[in-house]
């Protein structure tokens, strides 16, 4: 059975952002309680948890590079000793999703993880019953994670390591890897953004890339936001059509930078 509770995260209890507000509101006013349970934890409680209820796994959890890999991994913990449902702070709900809990329970040895345009492990959204062993398994995987081959990505780029290292990568990886020993199902729940928002979304990812760190990455996401949300753009043409600007931009700023460069010390002066 997958209890009632709302599991969602920040630094502190002082959201910054005005949408995270109405959000958890909606949360809350979709879901009451008695009937439903709201956790909301900061990074003190984060630090607890982990500390005391996985004192094997505190070393790897001090040892992460940044600080979305400890919210990464709380929440895994948060699945596996309390279950409930997991949201991230961008996620709005449009419905009580307690339909889809029962939808969910039908199903043997089955969770529920968002899907969207970009990731089919999509861990921003997560139901699941409390002690499924996939996520003990998915807890003992991080240490190997933090010193395995892919540690090189936190050079090369700290966006890509984070989905390597703790991320839906990380999580789908684990899943290939379980799955090959046990049975488990997975119920993938739908978090595209679209506009206009169809009658059977639960929750919508307003995907506010909050995490990410990399100017260009968080530009190309920006921009298919805007296609999609103000020019009614199709989600993969508007992917297309925002990697594909970066691209040319970045292009036109190096050839900008190479005719400066040839001006400066190549070009001959009269």
């Amino acid at each position: 059975m997958i209890p009632k509770i709302i599991h969602q995260t920040y630094k502190d209890h002082h959201l910054p952002n005005n949408y995270w507000k109405e959000y958890h509101l909606k949360w809350r006013l979709l879901h009451q309680t008695p009937e439903w349970v709201h956790k909301f934890w900061t990074d003190k409680d984060n630090d607890s948890l982990i500390k005391y209820s996985f004192p094997w796994l505190w070393k790897t959890y001090q040892s992460f590079p940044y600080k979305i890999n400890k919210v990464d991994c709380a929440r895994i913990a948060y699945m596996y000793l309390y279950g409930g449902v997991y949201a991230d702070m961008d996620l709005e709900p449009q419905k009580s999703i307690h339909p889809l809990l029962k939808i969910i329970e039908r199903q043997k040895d089955c969770f529920g993880i968002g899907q969207c345009l970009r990731q089919d492990f999509e861990i921003s959204f997560i139901i699941s019953s409390p002690g499924h062993p996939f996520w003990y398994f998915v807890l003992k995987q991080y240490r190997a994670a933090l010193h395995g081959w892919k540690e090189y990505l936190r050079y090369l780029s700290a966006d890509a390591h984070v989905l390597f290292l703790t991320g839906p990568n990380f999580i789908r990886n684990c899943f290939l890897e379980y799955s090959k020993k046990f049975n488990c199902r997975i119920f993938f729940i739908n978090l595209h953004w679209r506009k206009p928002f169809l009658e059977d979304d639960y929750v919508i990812h307003h995907n506010s890339v909050s995490w990410i760190k990399g100017p260009a990455v968080k530009f190309c996401l920006h921009t298919q936001r805007f296609l999609h949300d103000f020019l009614y753009v199709e989600q993969i043409t508007a992917l297309i059509a925002s990697v594909s600007l970066c691209i040319i931009l970045s292009l036109l700023f190096m050839a900008f930078l190479y005719y400066q460069i040839y001006k400066r010390f190549f070009c001959p002066t009269y």
